[in-house]
């Protein structure tokens, strides 16, 4: 719909280009140098990634399937994205958007690419248990000044599917997930 839209808008801009260029060229329209002025201002962000938090690995070591087929998923592990050298001057708060391929089944879950048809997704969410959707921005965390931690959890949760029919598949599995910070 977009698309569309941009294209009438710039045939319109192209007749209006060409419409005053004509006139320019009979004079009536005056050439002006350097009447388009850009301007803007290049700060820093408020905290650097702690280079230790730049790539995290969560580990949920052995999960037994009757136990996803009982609970449905398992209890959360916790995590930690650590910012260092906040200066709260040039930002207060962060907003974290996690991306990856959702599950089918469960969106705003990660799908588990290793084995793809697992019937496993992977969720998220803050301490108090408050879901943090693949792919949306989640609520801002405040910033401290100098260091911040987000603690963040993550958990495995049998797709309904394969919890209904009983084909969780066993083995290992992965699933891969990028965050992005910005500062509002």
């Amino acid at each position: 719909m977009n698309t569309l839209y941009t294209r009438r808008g710039a045939l319109g801009l192209l007749l209006l280009i060409a419409t005053h260029a004509a006139y320019a060229a009979e004079g009536g329209l005056e050439e002006v140098n350097n009447n388009l002025r850009f301007d803007g201002q290049l700060v820093a962000d408020p905290c650097e990634l702690d280079p230790a938090s730049a790539a995290i690995t969560l580990d949920f070591g052995t999960v037994i399937d009757t136990y996803l087929y009982l609970h449905t998923r398992t209890h959360a592990q916790p995590f930690v994205i650590r910012l260092k050298e906040c200066d709260l001057t040039l930002g207060n708060q962060v907003e974290v958007t996690f991306k990856g391929a959702e599950s089918g089944e469960l969106p705003g879950l990660l799908a588990v690419t290793s084995p793809a048809d697992s019937g496993l997704a992977i969720g998220m969410s803050l301490p108090d248990g408050t879901p943090l959707p693949f792919n949306q921005t989640v609520p801002a965390f405040s910033l401290q000044s100098g260091t911040s931690e987000l603690t963040l959890e993550g958990y495995v949760m049998g797709e309904p599917g394969a919890l209904a029919n009983k084909t969780l598949r066993r083995g290992e599995f992965s699933a891969l997930a990028t965050f992005e910070l910005n500062y509002p």
